[in-house]
C-alpha cells in the first residue's frame, strides 16, 4: 500500500535544497529568548553571555504568510506531494559543532536526503529525512536532521 503514497513526483523531490533565512543572533534576541523560556535576562558582556543552543529555532523559523501553508500548517516548499498532503515532524537529531555566539549570522541550507515508505500500525506513511546545515560564514555550526512523517 505504501507504494501508492510514494509517487514518482514525490521521489523527484529527493536531493532538492532550499535556503533557510535566519535573523542575526543579537544580545536582544538572546534576552527575548531567555525571558520567553522563563529565565532571567542574562548579565555580563556579549563574550560571556550564556546562549541557549535551541535559540537557533527562533533565528531560523521566521513568520510565514498563512496563505502559503499546507492544510496542516507547513510551508508548501517543505512538503513533498505525498498522500493526503498531511504530516508531522517525527524525530529530530541535532549536532552543535560549536556554541552559538552573539554576532553569529546563521544561514541554513536544507536538503531532502530521502523518502522511505513505512507501514505503521494505523496507516501507511512516508518518512522524509531532511538535513539542514546552519553556517556562520563558511563554518558549519549546527546540523539538524528531521524525520517528517507524511501521509
Amino acid at each position: 500500500m505504501t507504494d501508492d503514497l510514494l509517487t514518482d513526483e514525490a521521489r523527484a523531490w529527493v536531493g532538492s535544497e532550499l535556503e533557510i533565512e535566519c535573523i542575526p543572533l543579537t544580545r536582544t534576541e538572546v534576552q527575548r529568548f531567555l525571558v520567553g523560556i522563563g529565565q532571567p535576562p542574562a548579565r555580563g558582556d556579549d563574550a560571556d553571555l550564556p546562549i541557549p543552543p535551541m535559540i537557533y529555532q527562533t533565528l531560523s523559523r521566521l513568520p510565514v504568510d498563512p496563505a502559503m501553508l499546507t492544510k496542516d500548517g507547513a510551508p508548501a516548499d517543505r512538503r513533498p506531494p505525498v498522500g493526503e498532503g498531511r504530516g508531522m515532524n517525527g524525530e529530530v537529531d541535532l549536532e552543535f559543532r560549536r556554541p552559538l555566539r552573539v554576532g553569529d549570522r546563521l544561514r541554513g541550507r536544507r536538503r531532502l536526503a530521502s523518502l522511505e515508505s513505512k507501514q505503521g500500525r494505523r496507516r501507511d506513511m512516508v518518512v522524509a529525512t531532511w538535513v539542514t546545515e546552519y553556517r556562520d560564514g563558511d563554518e558549519v555550526v549546527i546540523v539538524e536532521t528531521v524525520r517528517q512523517l507524511l501521509f
